[in-house]
């Protein structure tokens, strides 16, 4: 692996930058990832089997309340956010009977659950299940962005908030996303290796930068241990902030269509009965006007008119149709895209 920095030219001379050139070639999948893999799914039962000896059921749906803000459905069970819930509840959250009035908070927090495990049984757990704990408990949640994606091997991310940069290994992601594509997750270092620990179901558009960094930006000129201190400070804000985000995204309202003229998109049609021996008089009056045009396969029996007219807006034809009238025996039938129109 050559000596030559993250953003300086590729030596290979793609005229890009090493992280997103050949840095990505290098990058392989380490045994170590299958390693970290294997400890977090084995890791997982364990904690929340400690969990239920020092808390009770109620517990779950208080961390839930607070993960939500009361703001998603009743309950996380099969909810996209079910594995970053238990995940955050284990290895970020601290239970609020563990907070003591007169205590000021120290980050990475004691107090969590994953931190009081790995305290109370560190002496039966192998090694890396150690820095596995120690790296997950001693990294916050952040919004992570997407600079290049290497294939079958992972992601090269930027923290937005602190500039971190990693390469993440990570399969799936590198199947399933796409340049600049954000992230809320948070990660884990063990010997180089890098994988996500807490990940948020949804990515989130590009767009979305600037509105993370107007929000949390402030951040960005902290020194990165100030930087992340509040971030672990924080995580309840990145969370709401993320999920009404994912909200919006996700129920924005549909898009009003228009006419050429102007109106709300209706699809209207009025019938207005007659007397059999008022339609040559109701024929004759339609044929004096002049936007009125008998449409060619017309019959005595039924006569049908097409409704051309200028629109109100610049379009590419001189006319447009906005409506049509049919004359049948004993009524006539009107249809328009509007109901302006059909008055």
């Amino acid at each position: 692996m050559t000596d030559t920095g993250r953003n300086e030219p590729c030596p290979c001379g793609s005229g890009k930058k090493y992280k997103k050139c050949c840095l990505l070639k290098e990058q392989v999948q380490t045994v170590t990832r299958l390693i970290l893999m294997k400890t977090s799914d084995e890791l997982m039962p364990k904690l929340l089997k400690y969990f239920h000896k020092l808390q009770d059921m109620d517990s779950i749906e208080e961390a839930w309340e607070d993960f939500s803000g009361c703001e998603l459905e009743s309950s996380f069970y099969d909810s996209p956010y079910e594995d970053m819930i238990f995940r955050w509840m284990l290895f970020l959250r601290i239970p609020e009977d563990y907070i003591l009035d007169d205590e000021e908070p120290v980050y990475p927090a004691s107090q969590t659950i994953g931190a009081r495990f790995l305290r109370d049984n560190r002496r039966n757990l192998d090694s890396v299940t150690v820095k596995y704990l120690e790296a997950a408990l001693s990294d916050p949640l952040s919004f992570w962005q997407v600079e290049a994606v290497s294939p079958g091997r992972g992601i090269m991310a930027r923290d937005i908030i602190t500039g971190r940069e990693r390469f993440i290994e990570d399969v799936s992601c590198s199947e399933s996303l796409h340049n600049w594509d954000i992230l809320l997750a948070n990660t884990i270092e063990v010997d180089g290796t890098c994988v996500f620990n807490i990940f948020a179901p949804f990515p989130l558009p590009p767009r979305m930068a600037e509105t993370i960094l107007d929000t949390f930006g402030v951040l960005c000129t902290y020194p990165e241990d100030e930087a992340l201190r509040d971030l672990f400070e924080s995580d309840y804000d990145l969370i709401w902030y993320y999920q009404k985000i994912v909200d919006e995204l996700m129920n924005r309202p549909l898009p009003t269509l228009k006419n050429t003229d102007g109106d709300d998109l209706v699809l209207t049609k009025s019938t207005y009965e007659f007397d059999p021996s008022e339609r040559d008089n109701i024929l004759d009056k339609l044929m004096t006007v002049e936007e009125f045009e008998i449409e060619p396969g017309s019959s005595k029996v039924a006569v049908s008119y097409i409704w051309n007219a200028t629109s109100k807006q610049q379009t590419e034809m001189d006319t447009v149709v906005k409506g049509t009238i049919n004359v049948k025996k004993k009524y006539l039938e009107t249809e328009c895209n509007s109901a302006e129109r059909n008055d």
